[in-house]
């Protein structure tokens, strides 16, 4: 350390200090090394021979943000995973890090595997993945929700809302139906899960967004849900003095209430949804004026 004043040093002076170890020895393994969307089963196992440590799975595609998959002290955990993107060979990363009792990380440590996709369509006009997509999707989301785990339900809508875009079409009815009831039923999943921290706020509203994405197959139902929503993470999340030290995450809410209130608009009767997502968004401009 270095005293400086005007430029100029007049002393110099040592402090020791101890920093925690992290944690050594660990292997983590993944398989298997390649699979489908939604159906395979992928695991990661870590051995370490040592009890209390805290373990964070997640993943990230080429063109998507890091998800969070488990974060616990089970040692092994099974999963699924999105298709990967096929620019970049279908490939999926899934990341690893562990923590001791005293709060030392590991680096992060990255496995790539390739997750084909499952469901894609052919040109057959009688060709319609959306009825799988919907009988085992919606059975598979409702044993979720029995058991309540969030993060599980959040990364299962991942994995049917990459699926819906991917598959969008308006030249068969009945899979544009399909699609918009599929939707639909995500985004009131997504809306009645919990937050409790800034991280999971963002998955929602990105996950929200994406399901935005095709504002045609979007109920105005839908839209009065999302605005309720949030209104409700303004509401619980947002003191009025911390709006301006959490300026990007507020700005990430308002951008999901305008893609609602956009859907809102084209329907009269929710008109009192487009008057609280207007609120909401003045609001904020308010507080930033001042």
């Amino acid at each position: 350390m270095k005293n400086v004043s005007h430029g100029n040093t007049f002393g110099k002076s040592q402090i020791y200090f101890k920093v925690n170890e992290i944690p050594k020895s660990i292997t983590c393994q993944v398989q298997p090394r390649e699979g489908l969307e939604v159906y395979t089963v992928f695991s990661i196992f870590c051995s370490s021979g040592k009890q209390d440590l805290y373990y964070e799975y997640s993943y990230q595609t080429s063109t998507s943000s890091k998800k969070t998959l488990y974060k616990g002290f089970d040692i092994q955990y099974y999963f699924h995973l999105p298709a990967g993107e096929p620019s970049d060979g279908y490939r999926v990363t899934i990341f690893s890090q562990i923590t001791n009792p005293l709060g030392s990380k590991t680096h992060l440590c990255p496995v790539t595997v390739t997750v084909l996709p499952s469901f894609m369509r052919n040109k057959s006009i009688t060709d319609l993945p959306e009825l799988e997509l919907f009988s085992s999707g919606t059975r598979n989301l409702s044993a979720l929700l029995f058991i309540g785990n969030h993060i599980e339900i959040r990364n299962y809508v991942i994995l049917l809302t990459n699926i819906l875009n991917r598959l969008y079409t308006e030249e068969i009815k009945m899979a544009f139906e399909l699609q918009s009831k599929i939707r639909n039923v995500l985004i009131f999943t997504v809306c009645s899960l919990p937050f409790q921290d800034q991280e999971e706020i963002v998955d929602i509203v990105s996950l929200l967004l994406d399901l935005l994405r095709i504002s045609k197959q979007v109920t105005a139902n839908s839209a009065v849900v999302i605005i309720n929503s949030a209104k409700a993470i303004f509401d619980e999340y947002f003191e009025p003095g911390q709006i301006l030290l959490q300026r990007e995450l507020v700005e990430y809410v308002v951008l999901l209430i305008t893609q609602a209130l956009e859907v809102s608009f084209k329907h009269s009767e929710t008109q009192n949804s487009i008057l609280d997502g207007l609120e909401i968004i003045s609001n904020f401009m308010l507080v930033r004026l001042l």
